[in-house]
């Protein structure tokens, strides 16, 4: 209204903002409502934008009359409405950026969504309750008319300019998260970064601007330079990879350096992006300077401006930053959104006719050409983030230098950027094969050895998997002996991967039906493009049938029940992969299973810790009183689970002697059905005992835990080691197991020439060859007199650790006589010695161990104290154990 008075209108203001914390308050309630609704809706674009609507349409209409009334409000003069409106959206951007961090790199990962949004919505009730208690006194209406800056551009143009400006810069957020994505691996701070310098950008460049230096040649000359830096973004992006790299292997695995790491890429990111968005910052408020508007009505035109630039994020975010993927790759729609930006620069000169502007965006035309055609992918194809190992022949050998990252002999068949990620297919010739080994797997595999070949798919920079090297991990066919079904199966399996493990599964006698449910469309895509032998027909069965979508999205809506559920997901560090780890998937999962059937959870050991693991296996026992956890493949493990308890592998004999599974499970040294149990970690009694004892917290949608902790393992190099679990807490029967009566059974026979003839032990077949070859070298030092009694003690603890053999008290007595004998003051080995004795639960005989050590000064008065005090500790964790297994089995 004309004559509003700044005081009512900065109140209206408060007013939103109290309303805006009021909606961010209650969003945690009204959240359940729309994944309600969401779940009893078509899996389509259309919805999810809906959804998003219903989500975020409310606070933001709020947000968006903020810039427009605070514009309208706070100039004291006419002369001041400029300069206030360019101070206003910078501090406005300066303020996300600063929100994007500290919610990205804090908030989310210390205190979870709901909290910080409780947060957050406090402080904005508190903002708006100042607002409301302003003290701003007059009318808003202007007593002189506003100075306008000369132009002879029409409004219109500048409401199509800001539209576009819109839709570029929230276009080329998305295409610098999806190069960090593929430089760094898609983990959870690459938004945050991006999305924080974006908008600080913005805001840098909107608070330098200075009202004297204000022309439209000045908008020409800024909008020259975005031209100039977007084509030095454009030659140097494909470079970001390995220059990345090299800080990261500059830098030791150590906790410390995790910090300094992201301090590091920040740092470069900012050296890169701030030029570009500072000069892109400016774009909004000068196009509101060269509006036609007057005293009565210039908060409205703000308005109507950021209207426009609103939908032209809207428009770029969808339109160019997702379903221009589906037809062009990541180099082809950056260069695009280059020339959308010359052709403005060009309708921007075109209305001013200035020769001299002509003659420059002419030159910048020439060097726009000149750019190459498309990007040298090399360090896309596969990441160097996986290198951590320094190599002096690469390490800055040039700026403009991409080494090889696979084998010479290797070449990509298959290579597209999609909308939620970049898929390769890479394909390994047969070259490194002996005659024997390709004789062996032309057999297995039913191919002609000349056509043998392994591929490797892979997703974001990093491998998902090699259809040879990780065979053994995706060839997991423990949930169907598992589960209690007879006939007619239904599965789904969750992430196509090779295909091995959908065209395995469609192979089995009792599988009437597979499911795969595969986010990536080029996934399905660089897989039907493979021998088809490779993955026994995958993806030619009729049994098979791959859906396009995303699993979490699948299973809310979906009726359909199934008999076994495999996830076999990428890592949990991937940005919206952890989903597939939380407890609310797979309460998802556990309805969507028929009456006694199997869901079964692949995850890997590499780049994470004991911690996480804990966190999956709490995560999971929260929903299935029922697990076992099986090592299948070098740094790769399997989780059963149930509703039901798991019934005994003796008890799938018929299944395992099925040709198929007889003919690979032989391949891999697995003669009986009984043996799988040497691959046993945890039987249900000690999956559940590691679920109770372990201190980490379950993984959710509103309190990730499992991303945020697996980040920094990936960086620190860690391994979880799965001896690591039979620790003092872990209780240990003295009964022999059916693991330990496979080993007593198998221990002495030659695995090595049992099993497939591959070269290099990591193979996905000789896992459990050479593990099995360790074992066995163990069992012969244990009973290899020549060895001293500590040696031969410790090979002992190893064989106890992978529950291979059972408590023998000869050993322990031997070992104990043997110590106060020769004064044996070996800290480990006593340590281990008494240690044994809390996990078969005799403590008062530990006890005594302990004090005999201590009379024969073995061990001195502290250490004393600390086995007591590790005795108390574990007996009190035993007795809960007790309780809580009695309860669950």
């Amino acid at each position: 209204k004309k004559n509003q008075s700044r005081f009512l209108l900065l109140k209206y203001y408060g007013y939103t903002e109290v309303l805006t914390g009021f909606y961010i308050g209650v969003f945690p309630p009204y959240f359940e409502f729309l994944k309600f609704l969401s779940f009893r809706s078509p899996d389509s674009l259309a919805t999810d934008i809906l959804i998003a609507f219903f989500a975020l349409g409310l606070p933001t209409f709020l947000m968006g009359a903020g810039i427009p009334m605070l514009t309208a409000t706070l100039p004291e003069e006419s002369k001041e409405i400029h300069k206030i409106h360019a101070k206003i959206y910078g501090w406005n951007a300066l303020g996300a950026c600063f929100g994007a961090l500290a919610a990205g790199f804090y908030l989310i990962p210390a205190i979870g969504l709901n909290l910080s949004l409780h947060l957050l919505g406090i402080v904005n009730v508190f903002a708006g309750l100042i607002f409301i208690a302003n003290p701003l006194k007059g009318p808003v209406q202007k007593q002189e008319e506003l100075t306008t800056v000369p132009s002879s551009l029409p409004s219109s143009f500048f409401m199509i300019f800001v539209f576009f400006i819109g839709a570029l810069i929230i276009s080329f957020e998305v295409i610098f998260v999806k190069i960090l994505n593929l430089s760094l691996g898609a983990g959870a701070y690459n938004f945050p970064m991006i999305l924080s310098l974006f908008v600080g950008g913005l805001a840098w460049g909107s608070l330098s601007i200075k009202k004297q230096r204000i022309s439209l040649g000045f908008l020409v000359r800024q909008v020259f330079i975005i031209l100039l830096l977007l084509q030095v973004l454009f030659y140097t992006a494909p470079y970001w990879s390995i220059w990345l790299n090299h800080i990261r292997v500059s830098l030791v695995s150590i906790p410390s350096n995790y910090f300094i790491y992201y301090v590091l890429v920040f740092l470069f990111l900012s050296v890169f992006l701030l030029p570009l968005v500072f000069f892109m910052g400016r774009m909004l408020p000068l196009s509101y300077m060269f509006l036609k508007k007057n005293k009565n009505n210039y908060g409205k035109v703000c308005g109507f401006l950021y209207f426009f630039n609103t939908l032209g994020t809207f428009f770029g975010a969808i339109v160019i930053g997702y379903l221009a993927f589906y037809l062009f790759n990541l180099d082809i729609i950056f260069k695009a959104n280059i020339y959308i930006f010359f052709l403005l620069a060009l309708a921007l000169i075109t209305y001013r006719k200035k020769r001299g502007d002509f003659i420059i965006l002419s030159f910048l035309g020439l060097m726009l050409l000149q750019l190459p055609t498309q990007w040298d992918r090399t360090g896309h194809e596969v990441g160097f983030f996986r290198n951590r190992a320094y190599n002096h022949e690469t390490h800055f050998k040039s700026w403009f230098f991409l080494p090889k990252n696979r084998l010479e002999t290797s070449q990509v068949n298959f290579f597209k950027d999609g909308p939620n990620s970049t898929v390769s297919l890479i394909h390994y010739p047969n070259k490194n094969q002996t005659e024997k080994s390709l004789k062996a797997l032309r057999e297995l595999f039913k191919t002609r050895m000349e056509a043998f070949s392994s591929y490797s798919i892979v997703v974001n920079g990093k491998s998902d998997g090699n259809s040879l090297g990780d065979f053994s991990t995706m060839f997991f066919i423990l949930p169907y002996l598992y589960t209690s079904k007879k006939t007619n199966l239904d599965v789904a399996v969750i992430g196509l991967g090779t295909g091995i493990t959908a065209g395995a599964y469609a192979q089995l006698k009792d599988v009437e039906n597979i499911d795969v449910l595969e986010i990536s469309p080029f996934v399905i895509k660089a897989i039907q493009t493979t021998d088809p032998d490779l993955n026994f027909q995958a993806t030619k069965s009729k049994k098979v049938h791959i859906f396009q979508t995303d699993a979490f999205k699948y299973f809310t809506r979906q009726k359909k029940t199934y008999d076994i559920i495999i996830s076999e997901p990428s890592n949990p560090w991937v940005m919206g992969v952890e989903n597939l780890f939380t407890v609310e998937f797979y309460e998802l999962a556990r309805q969507s299973l028929n009456p006694g059937g199997i869901f079964a959870q692949w995850l890997h050991t590499y780049d994470i810790d004991l911690g996480a693991l804990e966190i999956v296996i709490k995560t999971l026992r929260q929903v299935f009183p029922h697990s076992t956890l099986y090592k299948i493949g070098h740094g790769d493990i399997l989780i059963t689970a149930g509703q039901e308890k798991l019934k005994s592998l003796s008890s799938s004999r018929e299944r395992f002697n099925e040709p198929f599974i007889k003919r690979f499970y032989k391949a891999m040294g697995v003669k009986e059905v009984e043996d799988l149990y040497l691959s046993q970690i945890l039987d249900p009694r000690g999956f559940n005992s590691i679920a109770e004892i372990s201190p980490t917290r379950k993984n959710s949608l509103i309190h990730p835990q499992l991303i945020y902790r697996t980040s920094k393992t990936m960086f620190l190099g860690h391994s979880a080691n799965l001896s690591g679990f039979t620790n003092r807490f872990y209780p240990q029967s003295k009964a022999e197991t059916k693991k330990m009566q496979a080993f007593k059974k198998r221990k002495e026979e030659d695995w090595k020439n049992q099993c497939l003839p591959l070269p290099g032990r990591k193979n996905g077949f000789n896992f459990l060859c050479w593990d099995m070859q360790v074992y066995q070298k163990n069992w012969s030092f244990l009973h290899d007199n020549s060895k001293n009694y500590i040696e031969r003690f410790n090979h002992y603890i190893v064989l106890r650790k992978a529950g291979l053999i059972p408590y023998d008290q000869k050993i322990m007595d031997s070992f104990f006589k043997k110590s106060l004998e020769q004064k044996n003051k070996n800290l480990d080995s006593l340590s281990n010695f008494i240690h044994e004795q809390f996990q078969i639960q005799e403590y008062e005989l530990a006890n005594r161990s302990a004090l005999a050590f201590r009379k024969a000064k073995l061990i001195n008065k502290e250490h004393y104290k600390n086995f007591k005090k590790d005795m108390e500790n574990t007996r009190k964790v035993h007795q809960s154990l007790e309780e809580k297994n009695s309860s669950w089995l």
